[in-house]
This record gives C-alpha cells, structure tokens and sequence, in this order.
C-alpha cells in the first residue's frame, strides 16, 4: 500500500475535486452543479474503496457521512448579513469591511484556542466522543445563525455586531477545528 504510487495519484485527484466542483457550481446551472458534486462525491468514494484498505476506506466514508450530515450556512448568511437597507431594511447591514475582517481575525484567534482546548481537554477522548461533541457543538453554531436571522437578539436588546462576533464568528471557527482535529487523527491512524 505504502509503496504504490496509485494512493497518491488518488489522494491528488480528490485534492483537485474542491476547485473543479466550485467552478463547476459557479458558473453552471445549480442543478447541474448538484449533479456534478454527486457525481465527485461517488467517484472519490469509488476511488477510496479501490485504492485503500477497507479499513481506511470504512473510516474515510464515515467522515465523508458526518461532514455530508453538517449543516453549515455560512456562505448563504454572507449576503444576509452584508445586504444593504435596500434588499434588507431590518437586516445586520455589516460593511464588507467588517465582516471579511471580524471573521478572519476572530477566526485566527479562535483556531488556536480551539487547538489549546482540543489539546487540553479531549487529547484523551476516544474519536467517537470527540466527534458527536463537535457535531453538537456545531449544531448549536447553526442556533447561533438562526437566533441573528430571526432577529432574536436584537429583540432582548443585543446588538448585531456583538452577538456575530461571540456567536456566529466564534463557534463556526471552533467547531470546525475541534471537528477536524479527530478526523486528521483518525486518517493519520490508518494510515
């Protein structure tokens, strides 16, 4: 396994699948971008079960099934929370400026607590458990979105800026790195 070149080739084509995909959804049809994703998504896990011990194979479809069952609305809300007083009169109305900023910032500063508290905390845990606490936590993420779009906050008086930065902008970096960690391990492992 180790020794055959025809891992790596698979490894790079899987590599290249992200940007073909997002080209793909880009510039065609939705529908025809859907297609081809499913279609992406099959090959690579044809390709994984040809190339790769089933062992692999049995834990890489398994993390292909959980990052499938995240559900994440993060590209989707940039237009919520960038539209201006015309498209949303009620909406957040953050400035580009802000938002790329506040994100990458907050994000940088988050991706390394996340790794002190993966490190700290669940170094010890068993992948199962560290990966249902990640899914949980980032199902609480997605809340986070949801209470912003419903306005919620603004109706017990938190402001649009302060509960993006402590919530949307905080969780969806943590749970991220504290989802990615077990499942690196776990492909490392097998390896």
């Amino acid at each position: 396994f180790q020794k055959k070149k025809t891992p790596f080739v698979a490894i790079a084509l899987s590599g290249l699948a992200a940007p073909v995909v997002s080209i793909v959804s880009t510039y065609s049809d939705m529908n025809i971008g859907l297609v081809f994703s499913g279609f992406v998504l099959v090959a690579l896990v044809v390709t994984t079960y040809v190339v790769f011990p089933r062992q692999f194979f049995r834990a890489q479809f398994g993390l292909m099934l959980l990052c499938l069952c995240r559900i994440r609305m993060t590209s989707g809300l940039s237009y919520f929370y960038t539209a201006n007083s015309q498209c949303l009169p009620d909406g957040p109305q953050f400035s580009y400026t802000f938002y790329i900023t506040l994100t990458g910032i907050v994000g940088s500063v988050i991706h390394l607590i996340a790794v002190i508290l993966y490190q700290t905390f669940m170094s010890s845990w068993k992948y199962r458990p560290a990966l249902i606490f990640s899914m949980v936590l980032g199902s609480l993420a997605t809340i986070v979105d949801l209470i912003i779009i419903m306005r919620w906050n603004v109706a017990i008086g938190i402001p649009d800026k302060v509960f993006f930065l402590l919530g949307s902008a905080t969780f969806e970096n943590l749970t991220n790195i504290l989802h990615a960690i077990p499942m690196a391990a776990i492909g490392a492992k097998l390896a």
